[in-house]
């Protein structure tokens, strides 16, 4: 079965670029543009990404959905705009899922997508006989398994756990202009994201109403917080701009 394989981006612990395996152990994970030696090792599935490894381990479902990365967040990698996220895997066998399509198409071999010993969460969740909600979990035996961990709850934290990224293209860039007044938009500074509502701008800055969704990851020295809460943001550190898609912050 042919496959492309595809380096992107890098996997970042802490600010610091990170191969691939590291243990997260409760450390702030980001994307971001390609660094030399530290390339991300993708495999091309439709028109998805879909990581060849876990990028972290040691990781919990809870701590890698508070970073984000479970249902989505947006990235800029190598000027592309991209939701970096977790597979759908099914809650049981026989589900429809990702994982299982992927595998149906371009097969199983661990040299390519590295399960073995190496389970990985999926964005699905499911309640134990206990009444608690456990995260689905994929891989270590085979590439099928779904791994029984009935004891493993969302904010547990176990080794040979972890996250496998996908890449999965969010749109076209849109510059900052008078239509956008009043709407939702994201801004990349640097290799961080703040999203709010666009409600000035001239040619050396802008003024955005932060969401209060929004999680501002980006050097406050670009920016300052006016009398009403409003930030303004020096222009010449805007990376790219893009609309909030609903559901998105």
């Amino acid at each position: 079965t042919y496959m492309e394989i595809v380096y992107k981006g890098t996997m970042r612990i802490d600010g610091k670029p990170r191969m691939p395996g590291v243990e997260l152990n409760g450390r702030h994970i980001s994307f971001g543009d390609t660094v030399e030696g530290y390339a991300f090792l993708f495999v091309r599935w439709r028109n998805l990404l879909v990581g060849a490894c876990c990028a972290c381990v040691s990781a919990g479902w809870q701590e890698i959905d508070q970073a984000g990365f479970i249902f989505g967040k947006l990235v800029l990698i190598d000027n592309e705009l991209f939701l970096c996220r977790s597979l759908n895997v099914g809650k049981k066998e026989g589900d429809p899922n990702e994982w299982d399509d992927i595998l149906d198409e371009l097969g199983e071999d661990d040299s390519i997508w590295h399960w073995d010993e190496q389970g990985f969460f999926g964005q699905e969740r499911e309640m134990n006989v206990e009444g608690h909600l456990i995260p689905v979990l994929r891989g270590k035996a085979s590439a099928r398994t779904y791994i029984d961990e009935q004891q493993v709850l969302c904010s547990a934290v176990l080794g040979g756990l972890g996250f496998r990224p996908v890449l999965e293209p969010y749109g076209t860039p849109c510059p900052i202009a008078e239509t956008l007044v009043g709407q939702k938009i994201n801004l990349f500074i640097g290799n961080g994201l703040i999203a709010g509502t666009l409600k000035d701008f001239n040619d050396y800055d802008l003024t955005l109403n932060v969401l209060l969704d929004s999680s501002p990851d980006i050097d406050s020295a670009w920016m300052i917080v006016s009398d009403n809460g409003d930030v303004i943001i020096d222009r010449s550190q805007i990376r790219r701009s893009c609309l909030v898609k609903e559901g998105l912050g």
